[in-house]
């Protein structure tokens, strides 16, 4: 029972790994291991499981809401002559990545197994898998030869990071890097301050992960970097504070403490760092100093954010979501593309949709409130940016615990007698 408890742990563990980080591994035929472990994971639901649970009619929903959005968008890239592939694709994904967390739930599912104790366990396994890729990041940027061997087995980034030549852009064993990867890490450290309330990992396994995982986003990008310090204050203050309430203060805690403290102070005198990789991560600081927030990728965005100055455009969209803009300059901002490719009223909907199917994990139980509070207002203020809410690493993590949630909800029904 041991062995089959270890065996299905590790899977666990390698099944979320590969479909949240979707390295593709080069060959014969290129690996995507995202693709991959959708394909296994169905494969048990399906065969081995011999599944009878019906599907949740919120799922058909969902799925024929963001058919209908990729055919929307698709009419009107052909309208205007535009590359209709990449919000297509998109869409598709969505439905993909909500209908793997219902598999993962059902997965997972076992008689006894509440839903905060499935939820608390893939939070866990999340954040585990993030400090794994973590530690891959921080070993390439030692042994630059560790970069170049993973790098040699990957396929090269979509973005326009040169990973394998880039001396301190890294992205370990994921399918991209940049702002991406770094806001996904900084949502992990969130996902710990949420475990350490709730006692679920320990102090230090927390701070560890932290710090690990904002090490690691000195590497990736300098949107999660920001925000991933904040958190490990938070994070650090919080368990200081519940162990200031404990009158057994033992040793391994103060110890744990001497040396995050150590650390953090290591982290933010950030000229210690290689003065390439100090410049560019830590830009920001300066201007913090002056009172004046602003860096390069600061100044680029803020030549993106415009509205079209066509009513037709901003009520419609242009079917416009990337490549070469024939009407509009391309932009980074995801409010921006949404709203190109499928006009406003449209693009409201499918982040209120989104959000909606995120908040289902407040109905497995009210402990879940703060925790979809501040992603969702971390992910409303990155999108200002770059799309998170439906692409990428952060999306994939919420669309997951989204289908996990209707998984979850669709059982309580169905126990009381309903299909929803």
């Amino acid at each position: 029972m041991v062995k089959e408890n270890f065996f299905s742990n590790v899977y666990l563990h390698v099944l979320l790994f590969f479909f949240l980080f979707s390295p593709r591994f080069l060959g014969i035929i290129p690996f995507h291991s995202g693709m991959i472990a959708v394909a296994f994971l169905l494969a048990y639901v399906m065969i081995i499981k011999n599944n009878n649970f019906l599907l949740p009619k919120s799922l058909v929903l969902t799925a024929s809401f963001f058919g209908g959005l990729a055919i929307y968008h698709l009419a009107f890239a052909f309208i205007y002559d535009n590359n209709a592939f990449d919000f297509f694709s998109i869409c598709i994904a969505v439905v993909v990545y909500i209908t793997f967390g219902w598999m993962l739930a059902l997965f997972m599912d076992k008689k006894g197994t509440n839903s905060k104790e499935l939820i608390d366990n893939i939070l866990v396994i999340s954040v585990v898998c993030a400090i794994f890729n973590s530690i891959v990041i921080l070993i390439q940027y030692i042994y630059p030869e560790v970069r170049i061997a993973f790098e040699s087995i990957l396929v090269k980034s979509n973005g326009d990071i040169d990973h394998i030549n880039h001396p301190f852009r890294l992205r370990g064993i994921a399918s991209g890097g940049g702002s991406a990867l770094s806001l996904f890490n900084s949502i992990m450290i969130l996902f710990l301050i949420f475990l350490v309330k709730k006692n679920r990992v320990s102090a230090s396994f927390a701070l560890f992960g932290a710090l690990t995982l904002s090490c690691s986003n000195i590497f990736t990008g300098r949107t999660g970097l920001i925000i991933g310090l904040i958190f490990t204050l938070i994070l650090f203050f919080l368990i200081l504070y519940k162990n200031l309430s404990i009158k057994n203060f033992d040793v391994r805690t103060i110890l744990v403490f001497t040396l995050s403290s150590y650390a953090i102070y290591y982290l933010l005198t950030f000229d210690r760092w290689d003065a390439e990789v100090s410049t560019w991560a830590f830009e920001w600081v300066e201007g913090l100093y002056i009172g004046k927030f602003e860096s390069s990728s600061t100044n680029a965005l803020m030549s993106m954010l415009y509205l079209p100055d066509n009513p037709s455009h901003l009520l419609f969209g242009i079917g416009y979501f990337e490549g070469d803009g024939k009407i509009y300059l391309r932009t980074d901002s995801g409010y921006l593309k949404t709203l190109l490719s499928v006009g406003l009223p449209l693009s409201i909907l499918v982040y209120g949709v989104i959000i909606f199917f995120f908040a289902k994990l407040i109905k497995a139980s009210s402990d879940y409130f703060w925790l979809v509070f501040f992603v969702i207002i971390t992910m409303l203020l990155v999108e200002i940016k770059e799309p998170v809410f439906y692409q990428n690493f952060s999306s994939r993590m919420i669309l997951l615990l989204s289908g996990v949630a209707m998984f979850l909800t669709a059982k309580k029904n169905i126990l009381k007698g309903k299909y929803v």
